[in-house]
């Protein structure tokens, strides 16, 4: 026979397909995944005004950016919003697609240059000497 306490902690239990102890187990990866996404955001946000810069002013391209970044549309929507042909959308993204790398560049460049700081500075004062 089953103790009536069993039975009465057993009754208050609630099954939740253990969705309870997923959430405190992995309450530290939550934190740490959203400073994660904020930092990239902040990044983002970073390389596209890098970005627009780099855009001349009324271009389509800088158009086809300013647009899709509050909307997410397909190339024929763009170009409906646009008033331009599916073609001109193609060659914008194209554009955007080169200068867009270039800021990537510089700025994988520029993180290398800053992590090997941060590692020169890191280095115990033991090891300046040696190659």
């Amino acid at each position: 026979m089953v103790p009536r306490t069993h039975l009465k902690r057993s009754e208050a239990e609630v099954l939740d397909g253990g969705v309870a102890l997923e959430k405190t187990a992995f309450d530290q990866s939550a934190v740490d995944e959203l400073a994660e996404r904020a930092r990239t955001l902040g990044v983002h946000r970073v390389l596209g005004e890098r970005l627009l810069e780099l855009l001349p002013a009324g271009s389509r391209a800088r158009q086809l950016f300013d647009l899709m970044s509050r909307e997410d549309l397909t190339p024929s929507e763009a170009a409906a919003r646009l008033g331009c042909t599916v073609a001109d959308v193609h060659a914008a993204e194209k554009q955007l697609k080169y200068y867009g790398t270039q800021v990537k560049d510089e700025w994988d460049l520029s993180e290398e240059r800053r992590m090997k700081a941060l590692r020169e500075r890191a280095r115990p004062s033991s090891e300046e000497g040696a190659p």
